[in-house]
Parts: structure tokens; sequence; C-alpha cells
């Protein structure tokens, strides 16, 4: 979060230095790999976080990562979906997990089931802001402008870091009415 502060080319220049041969803590690992993938390294990212997987296969933090990343880039969301299918069997109850499957399906255009599974997330995670933007999103897409008003509303009231403020922000300004 400090790090989006001072700006994308800052906060990657920092995180490069941290990480040089990418085997340090799977913590910062998984925070670099974000940072990557959002500003502009996300084949990086993606192959930092395929390294990771090979070292722990059986991790639904790094296989909800992978699929997530990939989902959110709206690439290859086939192999997205692998990966995010199976932290969801090894993680059932894992609200992250879930949400990051109900992303998948919207980036599939599948609006009525990205909602089913971002309820359930919200459900299992209630409140977490990341997880009502994207059902904000989806409820949007689906035509109902006004329930994904609200979901921006309580986003935005759970001090969602910075990155994602802007964006609930430009939503709330926006044509949801």
């Amino acid at each position: 979060m400090t790090l989006d502060f001072f700006g994308h080319a800052e906060a990657l220049a920092v995180l490069d230095k941290l990480v040089p041969r990418g085997d340090e803590g799977v913590d910062l690992m998984l925070r670099w790999t974000d940072l990557a993938a959002r500003y502009g390294k996300l084949d990086a990212g993606v192959d930092a976080l395929r390294r990771l997987l090979r070292r722990d296969p059986q991790s639904p933090v790094l296989l909800n990562a992978l699929g997530f990343t990939l989902a959110d880039a709206g690439r290859e969301l086939d192999e997205a979906e692998v990966w995010l299918r199976r932290a969801h069997r090894l993680a059932p109850d894992q609200g992250f997990i879930m949400d990051s499957l109900g992303w998948l399906l919207y980036r599939r255009r599948d609006f009525a089931g990205a909602v089913r599974l971002l309820t359930t997330a919200d459900g299992l995670t209630p409140g977490d802001p990341e997880i009502l933007r994207h059902l904000g999103d989806s409820l949007e897409a689906l035509g109902k402008p006004t329930e994904a008003r609200r979901c921006f509303e309580r986003a935005r009231q759970r001090h969602p870091n910075a990155v994602l403020r802007q964006q609930l922000d430009k939503r709330l300004a926006g044509s949801v009415t």
C-alpha cells in the first residue's frame, strides 16, 4: 500500500530491488507479483507465481493468486479456471477464493453466475472491499445499478487501500445511479 502511494514505477523499482532473484519469502513474492501484474510486468509476475506454485503445488493461496492474476488480466481464462477450481477444492470455505472464481465468471461475461459466487464470497468474508467492488461491477453489468451502488458505497466505507479507493470513487462518480 505504501509503495502504491509513491507511484507505479517507484513501487516496482523498490520491489525489484527487494526481490532480485525471486527466491525470497512467499509473502514478499506475492506482493511483488501483485504489483508487477498491475503495473506493466504481468508476464514476469505470472512466471514468478508459476515458479512458486511448482515449489508448493497444494497451496490454495498460490493457486488462487495465479488464477486470479490471469483472470483479472483477462488472459488464459481456461488455465485460470483450472488453478481456481483446484484452490477451491483445497479450501472451499475461503471467501477470497470464491471471489476469484466470481471474478473469473465476470471476465467470461457470466454476470449472473458471478453475482451468485460473489454474494457467497461476501457472506464468507463480510465487508471485504475488493469482493464488494467485484460484486458491484457484476451487478452493474447485470443492469442493477442501485444494488451496484450500494456495494460500492459499502466497499468505500471499509477503508480500502488507495488504489481500490480511487476505483470506487470513479464508480460512485460515474453512471451508476
